[in-house]
């Protein structure tokens, strides 16, 4: 184990849903738990996978781990030191070591400044010492070379792999420990995946950057990295090294979005096809969460939520792991 730079305890976070005129007579309140109780922890120089249906909480994750959403409940601990009831000014502080790399790059970045602007904005907020060699070396590890033919462009004028590489560029700028990236190959063309992801490697081995990788692509996440933690509506389901996650999946959700991944020179295996769509986060089912959709589901999972317990070196929340075949 190393030494852990980022880490969840129990972390919640509820939006409170606009109320109608008749819920305000009855003073009745409901919440979306985007995040109901979850423990994290990723390592210095480690790059760690958050995968998920759309609606599972990833997002929301990420963004309170870097302080982007103020937690509901728990414990969020960044370096040794406890970040989630941080003053806006230890906030301030903090930032250039955490960063963001957003899905859309068109939309994160601003069309009315060029490469060189976006990419020295960091800099310049942040009362850092900037200059042309320092983005050109940024953009060139990024890999868009040579650097000096995009200094003067325009997000407009840039294809889509190329903008998601000035995002990068302008997240990595300030030479931060931590960064989230969410979704950052989903909007791009297949040929360009493996590329920004060799990039992102590329900022890990060279500076040491750790990584939180949100993806629902297990393609993706086994590229990147080394730990994985599947969530679904709000609870991580299973966490433990990627290749062991991946090759025996213990929760049924895992196993059916291993089963529908295609491997080239492998025979056809069994797709596990999942009933219906994930539930809302408004109404969140009792006992375990997934029961309404699993294959397997017994009586006492309608009554009893399983707790995430360790077994064959994985961590998982299903009271039939290492029964189902």
């Amino acid at each position: 184990m190393g030494e852990v730079l980022v880490e969840a305890k129990d972390l919640k976070k509820h939006f409170e849903v606009r109320r109608s005129p008749l819920d305000v007579i009855l003073r009745r309140k409901s919440y979306i738990k985007a995040v109901d109780g979850i423990d994290l922890k990723i390592e210095k120089k480690q790059i760690v996978a958050l995968v998920g249906e759309s609606g599972s909480g990833k997002t929301t994750t990420g963004r309170l781990l870097i302080m982007l959403e103020k937690p509901t409940s728990g414990e969020i601990w960044f370096d040794g030191k406890r970040i989630d009831s941080a003053s806006p000014k230890e906030l301030r502080a903090l930032r250039p070591r955490m960063q963001m790399i957003y899905q859309d790059p068109y939309g994160s970045l601003n069309p009315k400044l060029t490469v060189y602007q976006s990419v020295c904005e960091p800099l310049i907020v942040n009362k850092r010492e900037h200059s042309k060699e320092l983005v050109m070396e940024m953009l060139a590890l990024a890999g868009l070379r040579p650097p000096e033919r995009f200094l003067e462009r325009y997000p407009y004028q840039l294809s889509g792999g190329q903008r998601q590489r000035v995002a990068i560029a302008r997240a990595m700028i300030l030479k931060p420990e931590f960064v989230v990236a969410d979704e950052p190959v989903s909007m791009l063309d297949v040929s360009l995946r493996a590329e920004i992801l060799g990039v992102l490697r590329q900022f890990n081995e060279r500076l040491g950057v750790s990584f939180l990788l949100i993806t629902h692509d297990l393609a993706v996440a086994s590229q990147l990295a080394e730990r994985i933690a599947v969530m679904y509506l709000g609870k991580i389901v299973e966490e433990g090294a990627t290749r062991d996650v991946l090759s025996s999946p213990l929760h049924p959700y895992t196993q059916a979005l291993v089963s529908v991944v295609p491997r080239i020179g492998e025979e056809k295996r069994k797709k596990l096809i999942l009933q219906g769509e994930i539930p809302s986060a408004r109404n969140i089912p009792s006992g375990c969460r997934f029961h309404p959709r699993c294959p397997y589901k017994k009586e006492v999972c309608a009554r009893v939520e399983p707790e995430l317990r360790r077994l064959n070196g994985v961590k998982v929340a299903c009271h039939f792991a290492g029964e189902l075949s």
